[in-house]
């Protein structure tokens, strides 16, 4: 596999959809050829493209083919039907799509390779139990591993002076983050105003201790390093993810299930780097950030309760009247007569300025740099913000929530840094357990098993399900056996051809599709809704169904057609039909059967099963050829619904049921034209 284009099916549009998934065409390469299709199963192409392009891979990379069985769309519905019961036991969209591989085959090496995967997946989900459903609660958060980081950083810069390194940063961090390039010490002058400068140090280095204290100095470039935020981010956009495979490896702890290639990070371990994500959202890393934000509230705050301190203060420590004073205070503050205020009276509003200065670093959580608050409230009366100092405050909470946010983000990055492929690696690895967990649990709750490959053309199935009956809980078990087969059924002598009779509403038209399950179900390696099932490897199978409503006037012709081009064919097939003397008059109907088994008896890579009510016509003409099962309707219980055993008797006819439904309606009817017609039922 060179290049995309060479994979079947992949044409310029596909490729680019592919290269956007993975990130280059290098990549999707390589992990395609590893079979890993994760990007690509939750791409934006279509379900079905994704399907056949991972068919193609993994049937290249494991040398078989995957076949087109379906000899027509009834076929092929029967087939979606079984592939949608077992996404149902799916939950990420990884899983959903990767049932999709277990298509038909006609390798038998490809289908007892998949049965080894069953039962992998059956053991594993027998070896949870009860922690089935956890587990599939905690893959509910699970997502592809991130690995674009959005976002910009805004106000910073990274300043290189090489040239190389800078067109090589710009390419791959342009759209994260600005990149300079220094050509001249004069370029210095240009990153003042920048909250932070990534500083890449060259041969202009030198005077780099002129410059203020918005930047932070690097000799070579680390991605961890420089721009930590990258790693932050590549692990923070997956702290979901991660916390569930925290809670999966915990589940899954101590299960030894062989042949399960799974091994997830240590739960330990993913704890320490959920703590250390966490730890960048703490107090003691936002603190100046916090500050920044509600240092204009919290001044103001101040100053409201300052001047009211100085107003109580003032009125209870001078003789006379407080608010007289205060009131020539403020007359002489407007001519610059401050020094005229009595000594007592400057005492307080100092004492009162600088402990609500105090009060304001404080409230901010930062009592040690109270230093840097000192100054923000003119002496005088009343007390006035000094712009200038609020603003100067501002900028340095803002620089220091930026170096200390920036010092964190570093030396969280540099401890998860080589964490990353091992968590995505982990994630690639839980999203196939979620496949293993659909088919396991597919398996076991509708007690399916695994079929024998038997070499000569076959079906055999004990106690079988009907997949939407089962589905429904009211599916009742069938036996039903043809061809040759090492699992012998009563009144099978290994006839290949069989036709079923009996009771309308019975179960014949179930039963015909519960044989087309089996087959198909076996022949893509998946289980079985039986208690035991053995099978040949087909190239055709054929499902032709009752017709619905009113039948055209040249269904007939169609169905011949259809019968003549597949007549001439030798392909090793399953033939199923059900009541084709529906599509004609019942006169050629007999004659048409009869014409079908006939051409088809010698045929030794047939396998036919006809559902019809000319079962009596038929007798004659299918002795030797084909075998004649009846399924038995006995009569009506006392809520008048046909008592029937779902199982036929194979090799016993049995009629179909007009004289009980006649019987039905003259028991709830009491209608004279009813018991006329019951009369003559019985007497003929």
């Amino acid at each position: 596999m060179g290049i995309l284009k060479n994979i079947k099916g992949v044409g310029e549009h596909l490729e680019k959809e592919i290269i956007n998934a993975y990130g280059s065409e290098e990549r999707a390469l390589k992990e395609l050829k590893s079979l890993n299709f994760t990007e690509l199963f939750y791409s934006d192409i279509k379900t079905s493209r994704m399907q056949e392009i991972a068919r193609e891979i993994y049937s290249e990379a494991l040398n078989f083919d995957y076949v087109d069985i379906f000899g027509n769309p009834k076929a092929r519905e029967i087939y979606s039907a079984i592939l949608n019961a077992i996404k149902e036991e799916a939950v990420t969209p990884y899983a959903k799509t990767k049932v999709g591989l277990f298509a038909p085959v006609r390798h038998r090496e490809e289908i007892e390779r998949r049965h080894v995967t069953v039962r992998v997946a059956m053991s594993l989900v027998s070896s949870l139990g009860d922690r089935v459903t956890e587990t599939k609660e905690a893959l509910r958060m699970i997502k592809p591993f991130q690995k674009k980081s959005e976002g910009r950083i805004a106000s910073q810069v990274i300043a290189v002076e090489d040239k190389e390194l800078y067109n090589q940063l710009k390419d791959k961090y342009s759209s994260f983050i600005e990149i300079f390039l220094i050509e001249s010490p004069e370029d210095f002058k240009y990153l003042r105003n920048y909250e932070l400068v990534r500083y890449i140090q060259g041969d202009i280095g030198v005077t780099v201790n002129l410059l203020s204290g918005n930047f932070l100095t690097f000799y070579e470039f680390n991605e961890s390093e420089v721009l930590p935020e990258i790693v932050i981010k590549g692990i923070t956009e997956n702290l979901d993810s991660i916390k569930a495979i925290k809670k999966i490896a915990e589940l899954i702890e101590g299960l030894n299930i062989k042949e399960l290639d799974i091994e997830l990070m240590k739960s330990e371990v993913l704890e320490k780097i959920i703590s250390i994500l966490e730890s960048l959202d703490s107090n003691q890393v936002k603190v100046f950030s916090e500050a920044r934000d509600r240092l204009n509230q919290e001044v103001d705050e101040r100053l409201r309760l300052a001047n009211r301190e100085i107003e109580e203060r003032v009125e209870g420590a001078v003789a006379l009247k407080g608010r007289e004073v205060l009131k020539l205070l403020s007359g002489f503050q407007a001519g610059g007569a401050y020094e005229a205020i009595p000594e007592k009276v400057k005492e307080i509003i100092k004492d009162v300025a600088e402990k609500s200065e105090v009060e304001v670093a404080n409230s901010l959580c930062l009592e040690k740099e109270r230093i840097m608050f000192s100054g923000l409230f003119s002496y005088g009366y009343p007390l006035e913000i000094l712009e200038e100092k609020l603003q100067e405050t501002s900028a340095w909470l803002e620089a220091e929530a930026t170096r200390r946010e920036f010092r964190a983000a570093r030396d969280a990055a540099s401890e998860i840094e080589s964490y990353m492929k091992e968590v995505e690696s982990n994630v690639n690895a839980v999203l196939e357990l979620d496949f293993y967990l659909a088919i396991g649990s597919f398996a076991l709750k509708y007690k399916a098993t695994l079929p024998k490959v038997s070499e000569s053309p076959s079906l055999t199935f004990i106690d079988a399900m009907h997949l939407g009956l089962a589905l429904e809980g009211k599916a009742e078990p069938v036996s039903y056996s043809v061809g040759i087969s090492s699992i012998k059924l009563e009144g099978s002598g290994g006839e290949r051809i069989a036709i079923i009779t009996g009771a309308n509403s019975g179960g014949k038209t179930t039963l015909l599709e519960t044989i087309a399950q089996v087959q198909i179900a076996a022949q893509s390696g998946l289980p079985v809704l039986a208690e035991k099932a053995e099978f040949s490897i087909l190239e055709k199978i054929y499902y032709f169904a009752k017709p619905q409503g009113t039948v055209s006037a040249g269904a007939f012709e169609t169905l011949l057609r259809f019968f003549s081009d597949m007549a001439e064919k030798s392909e090793k097939s399953l033939i199923l039909a059900d009541e084709l003397e529906s599509v004609t008059e019942p006169g050629a109907a007999a004659r048409v059967l009869s014409a079908f088994i006939e051409w088809f008896a010698p045929r030794k890579d047939i396998l036919l099963v006809m559902v019809t009510h000319l079962g009596e016509e038929l007798m004659e003409v299918v002795k030797g050829k084909a075998r004649i099962d009846g399924i038995e309707a006995s009569g009506l219980d006392e809520n008048l619904n046909l008592i029937v055993s779902r199982n036929p008797i194979l090799g016993k006819p049995a009629k179909s049921t007009p004289e009980l439904i006649v019987e039905k309606l003259s028991r709830k009817e009491d209608k004279p034209f009813y018991e006329f017609l019951l009369k003559k039922f019985r007497a003929s």
